[in-house]
């Protein structure tokens, strides 16, 4: 987490600073102070569950934003996303299938620059997170039988992103985001019929989406 948190604070002092060098502030956030943003996309896990072999999967998000000053937005969100792995393996009961499903729902929130050019412009920033962890595993033995396990946890984590929109008119826009975080620890583990069933790690990863908005 040392690294998210020094990366979080360059981040935001970059984007602070570049408040005062950049020109043309947005019209529209004259205009209109507050949007809603819808997003969806793709999860990419890295670091300890893409070692575990969880693969993507889904990515969605609803964001309140309001900004603060010309060019300097904070953003209230509530994220969605999802991971997944299939794993086959045998013990005293026979051989089985298992598959494993993480599903968080975080409640986000995060500092943004902007920096129009013309109808188009361009983000970044950082911020905070809680992540509410959900995991499913479910077990499936060939000789018959079906058995799973629910647990969850509760991890803080930081984020950064880094994106850009199109002003379709004043009031609606279009546009993409990336989003890289990292979170604290995971700490999960059960047993089905003597098989150990675990999460333990961080959450770490990327997520890209698509997003349209509306001011008002």
């Amino acid at each position: 987490m040392e690294h998210g948190h020094f990366t979080l604070s360059f981040c935001v002092a970059i984007l602070i600073l570049s408040l005062f060098t950049a020109t043309g502030a947005g019209a529209d956030s004259d205009r209109y102070k507050n949007y809603i943003r819808l997003g969806i996309g793709v999860n990419q896990p890295t670091e300890d569950l893409d070692d575990a072999g969880y693969d993507a999967d889904l990515f969605a998000g609803f964001v309140y934003g309001r900004y603060l000053v010309k060019n300097l937005v904070v953003e209230a969100g509530f994220n969605n996303f999802f991971a997944d792995q299939e794993l086959r393996g045998s013990s005293s009961f026979g051989n089985y299938t298992r598959e494993d499903w993480i599903i968080v729902s975080s409640i986000v929130g995060t500092l943004k620059g902007e920096l129009p050019l013309g109808p188009v412009v361009l983000f970044a920033g950082g911020g905070v997170g809680g992540y509410f962890v959900n995991f499913q595993s479910e077990i499936d033995f060939f000789s018959g039988g079906s058995f799973d396990e629910d647990e969850q946890d509760f991890v803080f984590g930081v984020h950064v992103v880094a994106g850009g929109y199109y002003n379709i008119s004043p009031r609606f826009f279009i546009g993409a985001e990336g989003l890289y975080r990292w979170t604290d620890d995971v700490e999960i583990e059960e047993n089905i019929f003597t098989i150990p069933v675990q999460l333990k790690g961080n959450l770490n990863g990327f997520a890209g989406t698509v997003l349209v908005g509306f001011r008002f």
